[in-house]
């Protein structure tokens, strides 16, 4: 019975190494995203994660992204009773491509995007002595999570920044439309403002060239 019983936990490790070690050959071949650097220059604003979502598949959840990675692999792939974490990645790049600037609560998508290939951040964080939703007739920007955000290039220069969706309630997440107006690819800073005060810095590294020419609007488009 003893040998039995050490047989069974023998198996057990070995599955158990086997579930690891699929989910870490699933993560290597996930494409990877620019890298981005944080610097956080409020000590009452946290990055808790941030990403460049270069398509309507790629995953951002709302917690620890290899630990997201590896619970869907357990779940989908390997059918083990593993509780996935919740994955906003699709409904932030489509509402980012697909509809103009918002906020409230989660909401699905609607349809596919009408920028494939586009690069949308997505960044989730906490921020000390703000609320959402605010109350009525109680807003100012200064107790809105909700972030404005000055995009530059290289060379300083400042970009306009298409599409932003701000949402969730402690912690929030916001995800900017990156490819708008930018045409070349290289290395780019988005500084993260609140009520006119920049809390955070993101250095994009290698962000790859947008798959489409810039929009420009027309005099007599209105």
């Amino acid at each position: 019975m003893k040998i039995r019983g050490a047989s069974v936990k023998v198996v057990a490790l070995l599955c158990a190494g086997l579930c690891v070690l699929a989910a870490s050959a699933a993560l290597l071949g996930l494409s990877r995203s620019p890298p981005v650097r944080v610097k956080v220059l409020d000590p009452n604003f946290r990055v808790l994660d941030v990403k460049v979502l270069r398509g309507r598949r790629h995953s951002f959840y709302l917690g620890n992204q290899t630990e997201g990675r590896i619970r869907d692999y357990l779940a989908q792939r390997l059918h083990l009773p593993v509780k996935p974490l919740t994955d906003i990645g699709t409904t932030a790049y489509n509402l980012t491509c697909n509809s103009a600037r918002q906020s409230g609560p989660f909401s699905a998508p609607r349809g596919g995007p009408s920028e494939p290939r586009s690069s949308v951040l997505v960044i989730s964080y906490s921020f000390e002595g703000v609320q959402s939703p605010i109350p009525p007739g109680q807003f100012t920007p200064a107790l809105s999570a909700d972030l404005d955000a000055e995009f530059r290039d290289s060379s300083g220069a400042v970009i306009p920044l298409g599409m932003s969706v701000f949402s969730g309630t402690k912690p929030y997440w916001q995800s900017f439309n990156l490819d708008s107006a930018r045409t070349n690819a290289g290395n780019y800073k988005l500084r993260l403002m609140h009520a006119r005060t920049c809390v955070a810095e993101l250095e994009i590294e290698n962000l790859p060239a947008p798959s489409h020419k810039p929009y420009h609007i027309g005099a007599n488009a209105f």
